[in-house]
């Protein structure tokens, strides 16, 4: 049986890296090469998933909503998510320029998934690593989030300057006395006058 010749240009996308050049043949027979012009939409979120793509050529942008969240570029599989797991689809994309992709049916992607061992390991890493940055962002998000008592003593301590400022006076001792810690802090805005004096 004579192999076939994988173009270098498919054999160097991401998604094929790892493919032994049998596998990479096996998907480009299966799926339909397709080129869309710019604009064109490719997935709708919110509809039911019948098609994986991915992109050969060109870029593709993803909107949850009204929201860009993100450029696609070369060796990006898109779809998959909804086809392995029976969901709506939960982003639109669409052309950002005029780009060439490899369709794959919802028939054909289940049987690749199913008979190509590579196939199947590239579209699980695919998954995975857009889980994960999600999961990796909400921790950014936590550790940004460390910070967040420093930040409020510090608009505490401005906002009772602005109340000393104003002859407030009488909210210091309650406060000092709901957070001892807080204590010399605050005497260091007030000072340290007789408590029988007015302003």
């Amino acid at each position: 049986m004579k192999e076939s010749k994988v173009p270098a240009e498919i054999a160097d996308l991401s998604f094929f890296q790892r493919f032994p050049a049998e596998e990479i043949s096996r998907v480009l027979r299966h799926g339909h090469k397709v080129t869309l012009p710019q604009g064109w939409p490719l997935i709708a979120e919110g509809t039911p998933g019948d098609t994986a793509y991915i992109l050969l050529e060109g870029q593709l942008t993803v909107w949850r909503g009204r929201e860009l969240t993100t450029t696609l570029g070369p060796g990006s599989l898109i779809g998959e998510i909804s086809l392995q797991q029976g969901t709506l689809r939960a982003a639109t994309v669409s052309a950002a320029t005029p780009v060439t992709v490899l369709r794959l049916s919802s028939r054909t992607f289940t049987r690749l998934v199913a008979n190509s061992p590579a196939f199947a390991r590239a579209v699980d890493e695919v998954i995975n690593n857009r889980t994960t940055p999600r999961a990796s962002s909400v921790s950014v998000e936590h550790r940004r989030g460390d910070g967040s008592p420093r930040y409020l003593l510090i608009c505490l301590l401005l906002w009772l300057f602005v109340c000393s400022a104003l002859r407030w006076r009488r909210v210091q001792q309650p406060l000092v006395r709901q957070m001892p810690l807080m204590g010399s802090a605050l005497r260091v805005v007030f000072g340290s006058g007789p408590r029988g004096a007015k302003g």
